[in-house]
């Protein structure tokens, strides 16, 4: 479409009202909170998006979907009794519709049409109300403690910039969720430990192979005496194999007192 050459006058009605069709056989009677049902006005059911408040009474009793319009209230200040409202430090609270006369502060499945502004006394209170609004103008009092429980944030969409500098003060990260595809390639390891424990020396020899489960010939070891051996020795090499680890030392420990601590590390993949 081209850009204007010429005035264009239009159609303006006041940005609090509007008007919607009414589904087919029903009434939305004056105060009552409407909602949608695949595009037509109803009196609002759980679940439903919410468009205002029912200015005046519509009677579509017998008449076919949209052959009526209800105008509704679309946004404004409106006192409505709240279950879970007590208290002045309420003010802010999100407020919910379960029907189109039942307003609580209870998310559930319930529909959201505001928010507390001032409390009035036990159960009453002025709510601050507004119709669905584009992407992106969510506020904060629009939604529930509940209302997110899962969100993925996309790559490289977090940055030092964007984030408060206490915002962050104790995190903990679900269990199987860091990967070494994740790391930065300055911090991601070489090897991994795989496998540690202690090795008390047996058979009286200088060289003992100990069965250690689940190591692998590529492995790593490294030992250190834990117990220096009565006989002096010190550790001439380690080698892994199958679900083996053989020491060797220098010397034979006859008196199988030496105690070696072992660590085996697996190149990370």
């Amino acid at each position: 479409m081209t850009t204007l050459a010429a005035d264009s006058p239009r159609v303006y009605e006041l940005g609090t009202v509007n008007e919607i069709p009414v589904v087919a056989n029903d009434i939305i009677y004056e105060g009552s909170a409407v909602g949608l049902s695949s595009g037509y006005a109803r009196p609002l059911v759980a679940a439903d998006t919410f468009v205002g408040f029912c200015e005046q009474n519509v009677d579509n009793t017998g008449g076919a979907a949209g052959a009526k319009n209800v105008r509704v209230i679309a946004c404004g200040l409106v006192q409505l009794a709240v279950s879970g409202v007590t208290a002045i430090t309420d003010v802010g609270a999100a407020v919910y519709a379960s029907d189109d006369n039942a307003f609580t502060t209870t998310a559930s499945t319930n529909t959201y049409v505001g928010a507390v502004r001032r409390f009035i006394s036990s159960g009453v209170a002025l709510v601050e109300f507004d119709t669905p609004r584009p992407p992106g103008t969510v506020t904060a009092s629009a939604l529930a403690s509940s209302a997110v429980e899962t969100a993925k944030i996309a790559n490289l969409a977090v940055t030092t910039a964007k984030i408060d500098a206490d915002a962050v003060t104790n995190a903990k990260i679900a269990d199987a969720q860091v990967s070494l595809e994740h790391l930065d390639s300055g911090i991601a390891p070489s090897h991994v430990v795989k496998y540690a424990g202690t090795i008390t020396w047996s058979g009286s020899g200088a060289a003992l192979a100990t069965t250690v489960a689940g190591v692998a010939a590529t492995d790593k070891v490294v030992a250190s005496f834990l117990v220096t051996p009565s006989q002096a020795a010190y550790i001439a090499k380690v080698v892994p194999a199958t679900d083996t680890i053989t020491i060797t030392l220098t010397a034979a420990n006859t008196s199988n007192d030496a105690q070696i601590s072992y660590v085996v590390l697996r190149a990370a993949a």
